[in-house]
């Protein structure tokens, strides 16, 4: 059932207009139903759970005094959705800071919203160090690359092995200046960005929405990863495997949501006057490839 009191508005998704935002306020206004042996299960895996260490006081003074993250997100307040990354990443990705995550979309939202001003990022850089700084920063624009699956396509395209993938340069969300990631800032990125889309899949009914276009996007970043032994975060996902093939069953409507995915982040982007376009620099045989 959908919930009648759900308000766009007060969402990240609240500058959507037409088709789109008719197929996202249709997506985000159900109410998931669980039944009492589901719901027992979570709650009896709950103490299962590592603690994890709370993210530093200093971030989170400059998150709460300094930056804006007062709207709800997609399901439930922004800090639901920055908190299960960063729990999700100190878990399952401990090689990496999960401040990254923390943090990743602090210099840009996907509808953009850019809860730190530019002129705070040299405050906000003092607060971490250089690697978690960079991944921060590349974060929104890399985000947009993998929903408009233009990164993916450009990586699946090649036929160069991935382990010869030195360099990635693209344009920063929020002021369009030109960044790079070397190769494996690439591939810990691209974990990063598999562990945020968790947070988008679908709460119910998996083989029922199989054409949303987060989902798919999760699919492919997956099996990219997967394919590539890349893929460094622990992100156990069998239950891919058996329900991939369907997205042979619904061509039209899934084709039809991904078109609608690819121009809204072109929208977005155009807004800001920010370039979508891209390079993959390639060690050892030489070229690159630019979208």
């Amino acid at each position: 059932m959908h919930n009648p009191d759900f308000d766009m508005d007060k969402t990240i998704f609240a500058n959507l207009t037409g088709l789109p935002r008719i197929i996202t306020k249709l997506k985000l206004s159900v109410i998931p139903h669980y039944n009492d042996k589901f719901v027992e299960d979570i709650e009896a895996g709950m103490d299962k759970i590592p603690k994890v260490m709370p993210p530093d006081l200093s971030i989170l003074e400059f998150m709460k005094e300094k930056c804006d993250f007062s709207c709800e997100h997609a399901d439930g307040s922004f800090w639901d959705h920055l908190r299960f990354c960063y729990d999700y990443s100190a878990i399952h990705f401990k090689a990496q800071s999960p401040r990254v995550l923390l943090l990743h979309s602090i210099l840009g939202v996907g509808t953009n919203l850019f809860p730190c001003a530019k002129e705070l990022m040299p405050e906000l850089a003092s607060l971490l160090d250089p690697t978690e700084m960079k991944h921060i920063e590349a974060f929104p624009s890399v985000l947009r690359l993998i929903l408009n699956h233009s990164l993916l396509d450009a990586l699946n395209a090649e036929k160069r092995p991935a382990d010869t993938l030195d360099r990635l340069t693209l344009h920063r969300l929020i002021d369009n200046e030109t960044i790079s990631l070397s190769k494996e800032d690439i591939w810990v990125q691209m974990n990063y960005q598999l562990i945020h889309q968790l947070d988008f899949l679908p709460a119910i009914d998996w083989e029922q929405n199989i054409d949303d276009p987060q989902f798919q996007v999760f699919i492919h970043l997956f099996e990219y990863l997967k394919k590539h032994d890349k893929l460094w975060a622990n992100v156990d996902m069998d239950v891919v495997d058996k329900v991939y093939g369907l997205f042979d069953l619904r061509p039209i409507k899934i084709g039809v949501k991904k078109m609608f995915m690819i121009s809204a982040v072109k929208g977005y982007s155009d807004a800001v006057h920010h370039d979508l376009g891209f390079e993959l620099a390639y060690a050892h045989q030489g070229g690159q490839a630019s979208l």
